[in-house]
């Protein structure tokens, strides 16, 4: 039930906003009283904020995913393909995460605890940089290059700003991404 009332509310965060966001909206979605969420839940910014690190989890899970590869910059690669797979696996919490208009900066219980784990997906791939040995090339301006160049292509495709089916943006993903990393590999 906890999983169900959590995607819920974020379907209805999606929609509403954080101001318009209620308890009440996420039972009716869950079909469940409002009062059974409080069993779960002591208040909106505990939930909110659980339903962040739900999603922060899965991207962790996805990027790891790489770890069988041989290289780090095959490793690199591949973590930055497993991103672009989490968002179109879980597009509900990819933009509730990072394409929000309505930021869910008020929470409450955004603890030491709960702000270490939603770093976490981040600081894996910074690591990834800095194995790569890149030269010459500041590893914190690579990573966030790399994470803005590939979030840049999710949301335009997410946000329906591009014309290409969701296989051949993921084909369009993937030669991109690649292309960029290695263009950053040529400098090494």
């Amino acid at each position: 039930m906890k999983e169900k009332i959590i995607a819920s509310a974020r379907d209805v965060y999606l929609k509403h906003g954080f101001i318009d966001f209620s308890m009440r909206k996420v039972a009716l979605r869950t079909g469940i009283s409002a009062t059974a969420i409080y069993r779960h839940f002591s208040n909106k910014e505990e939930l909110l904020f659980t339903v962040l690190l739900t999603g922060f989890r899965l991207v962790s899970s996805y990027l790891k995913r790489c770890e069988a590869e041989a290289t780090p910059l095959a490793k690199l690669q591949k973590s930055s393909l497993e991103y672009m797979h989490f968002a179109m696996d879980h597009s509900g919490y990819y933009e509730t995460m990072f394409m929000s208009s309505r930021q869910m900066t008020g929470l409450k219980n955004l603890n030491k605890k709960g702000a270490k784990e939603m770093r976490e997906s981040y600081l894996y791939h910074h690591q990834l940089v800095v194995d790569c040995h890149f030269k010459n090339q500041s590893s914190d301006q690579i990573a966030i290059a790399i994470w803005a160049f590939s979030h840049g292509l999710i949301s335009l495709f997410l946000a329906e700003k591009l014309t290409l089916s969701k296989s051949e943006f993921m084909a369009t993903y993937e030669i991109q991404v690649n292309n960029y990393i290695s263009l950053l590999n040529l400098s090494h």
